[in-house]
């Protein structure tokens, strides 16, 4: 095998067979025998920009011991077509500043793992969770109490490859999507509601989510999704951070409008009432 290979004529690569347990077990086991002072991920369908990627963007944490995260440049290919998918200007990020920035999703940081290089002590007791598609975004979410320095790069690159056959684009694995995408947006939503500074954008995070629930349940039913359920009807915001929502969006803004509507029907008359509203769409279609 070509891994194999590689692995007999260089001593610092592992070439590792285990059965197919899917991304989350493959990546879990490297991050167990990994040895080295940096992780980074690749996925199977993907490939570096340049031969250069790595050593150039490692050059940045050998000059800077304080930073623990590089993130660098990524492009979507598509059949033989290339365009910019993440290349924000080079800059340091610190603190709350990119907490704001991973949790609005502005273009900056996002949750993908593999156009990034990691300092591996921050990544202790931090795993994937197994069975679901969208494990970056919990693993991501997972980091947020440790890392206090990102440092955008605008080096080397990232080729992320669009098939319409992967796992996340398949069309039987679309409800499953759905229930998994809810799932981890919840797990965001409850890890960031103690930080008071992203109360405003954690509504926003909230309402959106809501609006995906409420459309997979109301044509399935999944353990999931009773997760889901118990994290947003908690993380429903009271009535002084309500009001500041609103005051602060102005009441004509769709989710001011939304929150009023279920401080006044409640969590669980709203859910039914948007529900039933969906069935009546559904069956004009």
């Amino acid at each position: 095998m070509i891994c194999d290979n590689y692995a007999w004529k260089d001593k610092r690569i592992k070439s590792i067979h285990k059965k197919n347990g899917g991304v989350a077990s493959a990546r879990n086991l490297g991050l167990e025998l990994a040895m080295g002072d940096f992780i980074t991920f690749v996925d199977s369908d993907d490939y570096l920009g340049n031969i250069d990627t790595y050593k150039n963007n490692i050059s940045i944490f050998l000059d800077n011991p304080l930073i623990d995260i590089v993130q660098y440049p990524t492009y979507l290919v598509e059949n033989e077509n290339k365009k910019i998918l993440y290349k924000p200007k080079e800059q340091l990020l610190l603190g709350n500043e990119i907490l704001k920035n991973w949790y609005k999703g502005n273009g900056l940081i996002n949750y993908c793992v593999w156009n990034k290089i990691y300092r591996r002590a921050i990544l202790n007791n931090i795993r994937f969770p197994r069975r679901i598609i969208f494990e970056d975004i919990v693993f991501c979410t997972e980091l947020m109490d440790k890392v206090q320095t990102v440092f955008l790069s605008e080096m080397g690159g990232y080729n992320h490859c669009y098939r319409c056959d992967s796992i996340t684009r398949k069309k039987e694995n679309n409800i499953k999507l759905q229930i998994d995408a809810v799932y981890a947006r919840s797990i965001v939503s409850e890890k960031v509601k103690k930080y008071p500074f992203l109360a405003i954008d954690r509504i926003n995070f909230l309402m959106t989510n809501l609006k995906m629930y409420l459309e997979v349940s109301s044509k399935v039913k999944a353990k999931e999704l009773d997760y889901a359920q118990r994290e947003l009807k908690d993380l429903v915001p009271n009535l002084g951070d309500s009001v500041g929502f609103i005051k602060y969006n102005g009441l004509f803004n769709k989710n001011s409008i939304k929150l009023l509507i279920i401080k006044i029907l409640g969590f669980k008359l709203y859910s039914k009432f948007y529900v039933f509203i969906l069935h009546i769409k559904q069956n004009k279609i």
